[in-house]
């Protein structure tokens, strides 16, 4: 999974760091003044979240439309999984996966939380 977000010079990187270690807990970084990036093969915690907010459906649905998962970075920040549609001012989270996380997704609706 390759996980991006803009990064400004009003936030705290080691911040947004710990949050994405919180939920990727073998990320990888890498940024630059303005973009952080990182690589993770782990993707246990973030499913966890997605099923038990009861979103399955939605996440398959939104990785479907668009090819990644586009989170809220504040309510990330917060320990919260929040998809959204549109542009936010801080910018968003944007999650890539392969095809197998779909599957992974799918095995996940059917089993309970």
């Amino acid at each position: 999974m390759e996980i991006k977000m803009p990064l400004y010079a009003t936030e705290d990187r080691e911040k947004l760091m710990k949050a994405v270690l919180s939920v990727f807990p073998d990320a990888k970084f890498e940024s630059s003044d303005m973009r952080l990036t990182a690589e993770s093969a782990q993707p246990a915690i973030l499913i966890e979240m997605i099923k038990k907010r009861k979103i399955v459906p939605t996440a398959i649905r939104e990785l479907r439309r668009h090819g990644c998962l586009t989170l809220n970075k504040q309510a990330f920040v917060a320990g919260k999984i929040n998809f959204v549609d549109s542009a936010h001012p801080l910018g968003n989270i944007e999650v890539y996966v392969d095809g197998g996380f779909i599957d992974l997704l799918s095995a996940e609706a059917s089993s309970p939380p």
